[in-house]
């Protein structure tokens, strides 16, 4: 009898520890890819082609994303919201206008997704959307109190 109550419980042992292996292995496995941070504020200027400035303040929950934008030329600009969320490394984001310049729609009701930013390099790059596509569009800088970004000197005028 005591053989036939070692059979039996092999079966339950064999799963036991097949189990703990399981756990075992779950539990170092690699955790779900973090979300990239793009909390900060970053800033793009170009004095020449009739000057071009871009500034964007962010701040990310999880992979939610809200802030502030403006952006401009030497002879009118806007400003307002945006909203997003980051996936597979990109931030998609919605623009809101505060002032009506740029074709937005007014806050807080945010327009359709319109560009992407992603972290390049300690900068952040961002991709306008034209129809169906992207096109790669300027280089943001991080912005720091007291200091200018780099001017971006490729200019299509002599002047620089």
């Amino acid at each position: 009898m005591f053989c036939t109550e070692k059979y039996r419980l092999r079966p339950l042992h064999t799963l036991l520890s097949a189990a703990m292996v399981l756990a075992t292995s779950c539990s170092s496995a690699a955790p779900a890819a973090k979300a990239p941070s793009f909390s900060g504020t970053w800033g793009y200027a170009k004095k020449c082609d009739s000057g071009h400035f871009l500034g964007i303040t962010l701040e990310q929950r999880g992979k939610h994303v809200t802030g502030d934008w403006s952006e401009g030329t030497n002879s009118r600009g806007g400003d307002g919201k945006l909203e997003g969320e980051v996936r597979e490394a990109k931030l998609y984001v919605r623009y809101c206008s505060d002032d009506g310049e740029a074709g937005y729609s007014d806050c807080p009701v945010f327009s359709g997704n319109e560009d992407y930013f992603i972290l390049e390099k300690g900068t952040l790059v961002r991709y306008q959307k034209y129809g169906s596509r992207y096109e790669r569009d300027v280089v943001l800088y991080p912005s720091k109190k007291g200091q200018e970004v780099p001017f971006d000197t490729n200019c299509m005028e002599d002047e620089q």
